[in-house]
């Protein structure tokens, strides 16, 4: 009888209303190093839901999980999210909160996003490259997800991007990528959308004028000086410029390496660009 009370007082209990919002930002243009640049941050920042079942691979350990939800009580939920498409792309984060903390939830997804113009901690940037190859890894395991990838990427980019290449790229990319494609990211207008009980208190005007002086501070800093290499030169000139590094030297060490400097010069005169730099990557 107790038991049925119980269960009768909490179906009769109203449900938790909750403030929900989502920002996007958006991105013209975006290469093909760009979209994996912006599929590891968005391993990066990761996120959920306030509760979780636990278990690997759950992203309990990803920036928006240890920063926002395991430290402020009245986030229910706070991820990110992403969507490449033919030469654009979308990145936001989407987060509910309870009602009266709209505009503070909204000033921490700013935050978590600004606290990335830094390079992150180097064991946080490899678990979210691990993250990102094992899922999509798991994801082509099926002929029919397999298909599918190779139509998006020739209808997307004119050829396919194999595997190994494309993981080659995730594990080539830095933490000064990330801080450089989170910069570009924050020049963009943001967009806000919101829904639930008391999310109107999230004022739009205040996003856009806090973005203004972040669109200011970034072009101050690359007028300064800053390192700021084009994102389009990203991941894949990197690594021709440490395969040309990589050859020049071997010829003039043992005659072994010098073997192996050539063989590898041979096979990359016969095949693309790309596919070069992974083998280069991959014989380091």
């Amino acid at each position: 009888a107790a038991a049925a009370a119980a269960a009768a007082a909490a179906a009769a209990a109203p449900l938790l209303d909750l403030a929900v919002m989502s920002m996007p930002m958006y991105l013209l243009p975006l290469p093909l190093q760009g979209s994996v640049v912006m599929t590891v941050l968005t391993y990066l920042l990761g996120g959920g839901n306030s509760f979780s079942s636990g278990g690997p691979g759950k992203g309990m350990h990803s920036r928006l999980y240890t920063r926002v939800l395991n430290y402020h009580h009245w986030v229910h939920s706070c991820s990110s999210y992403s969507n490449t498409l033919n030469d654009t792309g979308l990145m936001g984060i989407q987060a509910g909160c309870e009602p009266g903390q709209a505009q503070k939830m909204l000033d921490v997804m700013c935050a978590e996003l600004e606290s990335l113009t830094r390079p992150p901690p180097v064991e946080q940037l490899e678990r979210a490259k691990a993250m990102a190859i094992s899922l999509i890894q798991n994801a082509l395991e099926g002929k029919a997800a397999r298909a599918e990838d190779i139509g998006r990427q020739f209808l997307t980019y004119g050829h396919r991007v194999n595997v190994r290449e494309y993981e080659e790229m995730i594990r080539a990319v830095s933490g000064q990528d990330i801080a450089k494609f989170t910069m570009r990211l924050l020049d963009s207008r943001p967009s806000l959308a919101t829904f639930g009980d008391g999310a109107d208190a999230a004022n739009y005007d205040k996003l856009l004028q806090r973005y203004s002086q972040v669109s200011m501070h970034n072009r101050a800093a690359n007028a300064a000086g800053a390192q700021q290499q084009p994102l389009v030169h990203g991941v894949l000139e990197r690594l021709k410029q440490g395969f040309t590094s990589r050859r020049f030297s071997s010829s003039s060490s043992s005659s072994r390496e010098a073997g192996s400097g050539s063989s590898r010069e041979s096979a990359c005169m016969s095949s693309s660009s790309s596919s070069c730099s992974s083998s280069s990557v991959s014989s380091r």
